[in-house]
């Protein structure tokens, strides 16, 4: 996974941050008008770190069953996991599985035009900090749910048109996390630290082994419209109270048994 192809691709991602601002909105996420330019480079880092991250998963995943793979889901939904991380990245599903060469990796990443991203992105618009534009059923009062709370991101969705969803990405999200371009090439203060420069990852989670592109992929899975397509999805994934097929956050570590919980 550490491959000079694979981290090649990456550093083509970065330069990609550009050019996603003079591109088509026809399959691109809606940036809110109201970020400031720091912050809107912020967040369209987070959003390509996040593509970048999920088809690197959805290429190399063969839907082993291993200990890594049961520390999070049920053994048997290799298949549907794999179809999931298929959806969020645009990934035919037709693509040979689990060991592509490191060319096609490298062009894969490398290859975040619009029309190589999912189309439903249209409807998603991302902020830094609460979405201003986030439906007023979710909160009437529009009070802050960014704050001193350690929450990373919300994800808003209106149940009468669920192609529109409204990501809040936090500000303590890019106060605690690094993004892949500063783990690639990390300042001299970091550059010993666990994780950095892609060395010294371990099998557990720590801060190092996450970006702000984590949290953007963490609330995309709160979109049930964005994986209506997935064979099984309403049969596998409970309703939440808008009676919507809808992955929800949870501290258990029972779902699996000896999981990591979410």
């Amino acid at each position: 996974m550490a491959s000079m192809g694979i981290m090649s691709a990456l550093w083509v991602v970065i330069f990609l941050l550009t050019a996603i601002s003079k591109v088509s909105k026809a399959a691109v996420p809606q940036f809110d008008p109201s970020m400031t330019r720091a912050q809107r480079q912020m967040v369209k880092e987070a959003f390509l770190d996040a593509l970048t991250l999920v088809r690197t998963a959805a290429l190399t995943f063969a839907c082993d069953n291993d200990m890594y793979f049961g520390r999070y889901f049920d053994t048997s939904d290799g298949t549907f996991v794999r179809q999931m991380l298929q959806t969020v990245a645009a990934v035919d599903p037709n693509f040979d599985q689990g060991n592509p060469s490191r060319d096609t990796i490298s062009q894969f990443l490398s290859n975040l035009r619009p029309d190589q991203l999912n189309a439903d992105f249209a409807g998603l618009s991302i902020s830094y900090g609460d979405n201003p534009g986030r439906p007023v059923h979710d909160d009437p009062g529009k009070s802050t749910k960014c704050g001193p709370f350690g929450l990373w991101g919300h994800l808003t969705f209106d149940p009468d048109q669920p192609e529109n969803a409204w990501m809040s990405i936090c500000p303590d999200t890019f106060d605690v996390f690094y993004s892949i371009r500063t783990m690639l090439n990390p300042p001299n203060a970091l550059r010993n630290e666990p994780g950095m420069a892609t060395t010294g990852f371990g099998d557990t989670e720590t801060d190092y082994l996450e970006t702000p592109g984590i949290t953007v992929l963490h609330e995309l899975m709160h979109w049930p419209y964005l994986f209506r397509n997935v064979p099984n999805y309403a049969m596998k994934i409970r309703l939440d109270p808008d009676n919507y097929p809808q992955i929800l956050d949870h501290t258990s570590n029972t779902e699996p048994k000896d999981g990591y919980g979410a």
